[in-house]
This record gives structure tokens, sequence and C-alpha cells, in this order.
């Protein structure tokens, strides 16, 4: 980032150099003044093509993800889902024993069985949840309730008994649903790049503009003062 700040710098303090040159100095190189523009516009293309290969550089994130398969107890798939934690490495992941609250992204669900898709971040955890698992992340305990109030039905997951379960209401409300599911994984999901340095790459490219833009305007003024 300090590189591309330092980049427009010079651009900007090479332009004012132009800019002070005496009239004089600027009527006799008037006459090359618009045949350097298709250079200055190649440069252009250059380093805009450099800003890219910066901003698009950035550090990436990663998480690492589990695939849930929801069964009824017939063994008839109902719908299927995603647990996302909060862990760039797999490594990260191994040999846990702690609440989940502190390392969940999202358990995201499909259609569950006609009831809707779940989804439960840190905001709406109920208390009480639990993470452990083994020396290659296999998990040995998962618990997750969503928590929930009034009309809403709330997902509920225990890998201990091996069940989901629907609830209406709250956590405590009526089983509207339930079945078996399965955990499989970890496995860890592409990386992204991070958006931290795109608006200072959008403004970089509006201040390139801006100087091409007054580079032509002040070859333009030279021309009519010659």
């Amino acid at each position: 980032m300090e590189a591309f700040v330092y980049i427009l710098f010079v651009i900007a303090a090479r332009e004012k150099g132009v800019q002070d040159r005496p009239l004089v100095a600027a009527r006799a190189q008037s006459e090359r003044g618009l045949t350097n523009m298709s250079k200055f516009s190649a440069s252009m293309f250059f380093l805009i093509a450099g800003l890219i290969a910066v901003g698009f550089s950035a550090p990436a994130s990663a998480n690492v993800v589990y695939d849930i398969t929801f069964d009824n107890y017939s063994s008839t798939v109902e719908g299927t889902g995603t647990l996302t934690l909060n862990f760039s490495t797999l490594a990260a992941d191994y040999n846990l024993n702690e609440s989940l609250a502190g390392i969940l992204v999202s358990v995201a669900t499909s259609n569950l069985d006609g009831n809707g898709m779940f989804t439960i971040t840190p905001t709406n955890l109920a208390s009480g949840s639990q993470f452990q698992t083994g020396n290659v992340g296999q998990i040995y305990t998962f618990t997750a309730q969503e928590s929930g109030s009034g009309a809403s039905t709330v997902l509920f997951l225990d890998l201990y008994t091996n069940s989901w379960q629907l609830h209406n209401g709250n956590d405590e409300g009526a089983t509207a649903d339930q079945g078996s599911f399965t955990i499989t994984g970890p496995f860890l999901a592409a990386a992204t790049p991070l958006p931290a340095t795109l608006p200072l790459f959008a403004g970089g490219l509006g201040f390139v503009g801006y100087l091409a833009k007054r580079r032509k305007r002040n070859a333009k003024q030279v021309l009519a003062a010659a």
C-alpha cells in the first residue's frame, strides 16, 4: 500500500514540474506535446495494469468448513448444510474443546423438509453451544442451538444424540420436525481476496484519469498561446 501511495506521489510531482515550467520552454515542446500524449497513454496503461495487480494481490481470507447432511429417521435425505468456522488453516481446527460462540461463522442449511432454510451465526446462537475435535479435526462434540421467540421456528443440532430438531417459537417449543445428521470434513474453503484495498485502488484510477485529462488540457492551452 505504501508503494502504491508513493507511485501516485511521484506522478503528481512530475505533473507539477511540467506545470511550473516557463511558458517559453513549454512552447518549444508544444509540437511534441500531442505526440507525447500517446506515450503518456501507454504509460498510464501499464501503470493501471500494475495497480490492478497490486489491488488484487491483497491478503486473502479462508475458512474451515464441514458439510452437513440432514436425514429423517428412515435415512431419507431432508436437506444439506454447511458449518463454517473462523479458521484460516486446518491445523487451527485440531484438538479443540470449547464453546462454539468464539469460532463460529455460520451454520447454513438448504430447505429442510419443506420447513425453509436456517442460518445460525454468533448473533443468534443460543448459550450452551459446544465444539470438540480430534487430532485431524474430526468432530466429537457439536451442539448448536438457534435462539428465537414468537412464531419463528428454530434449529437445534446435537451430535451427541445424532439429532436435528426444529422447535416452534423458541428453543423450548414443541418439536416440528426432526431426524439424524452426519458431518464430513474438515475442508479448507477457497480463499477470496479481501476488499480492503479496493477503495484505494479506485481512488488511484480516478487520480490517474484526472492527471491525463489535465495534461491534455494543458497541451491545448500551450498550443493556443503559441
